[in-house]
């Protein structure tokens, strides 16, 4: 209920003149500019921001230190509260990488999740059917929520080729994509992206 008031007021300060923009998602706001306002509106509302979980995504400026320290001493200036916030160029928000270098490290938590997955199967698995099985309920669908909302990256292919030689404890380069799809019908397991 108190969100809408701020986002009245900084789209008053903001948007109108033209100054920038404003974004909102739930209770998470989005804006560039205008950060005067906050402090009067959380004090107003009982509103209450938690410097430790809020990050600033530059993405109009270069993200140098330079940059970021003229950004605090602006801040510590105007909005003291804010001063301690992560500066950076990319953040995760509901498990997506955003921000304008956000391509660069949009897979990397996937990836390593898949890894770590794959990893784990390797060890614990005894039978190969089991291992698919367990390859296509726990390491396919640590991928598949950022492939919703983005291409999958270069060599994803090969990776998860190499995924599964490793699943079935095989020899790395034992398996060619023609004989992962004769295995795939044959033993009933989903596959990411081959």
């Amino acid at each position: 209920m108190c969100i809408d008031p701020l986002l009245w007021a900084l789209s008053e300060k903001i948007v109108v003149p033209k100054l920038g923009r404003i974004g909102a998602c739930a209770d998470d706001i989005e804006h560039c500019g205008g950060l005067e306002v906050l402090p009067t509106f959380c004090n107003v509302s009982g509103m209450a921001l938690s410097p430790r979980k809020c990050i600033m995504i530059l993405c109009s400026i270069v993200c140098s230190e330079q940059n970021i320290a003229c950004i605090r001493r602006w801040l510590s200036d105007h909005c003291p509260a804010f001063a301690t916030f992560e500066i950076t160029n990319h953040a995760t928000y509901l498990g997506i990488c955003i921000g304008p270098v956000s391509k660069a490290h949009l897979w990397k938590g996937a990836m390593l999740k898949y890894k770590a997955k794959v990893d784990q199967i390797n060890l614990h698995a005894d039978h190969p059917k089991v291992a698919l099985g367990e390859y296509s309920s726990k390491a396919v669908p640590t991928l598949g929520y950022i492939a919703q909302l983005a291409l999958p990256p270069k060599g994803l292919r090969r990776f998860e080729l190499s995924a599964l030689t490793k699943v079935l404890r095989m020899a790395t380069n034992s398996l060619s994509l023609d004989a992962i799809f004769f295995l795939r019908q044959l033993l009933n397991f989903r596959v990411f992206f081959l």
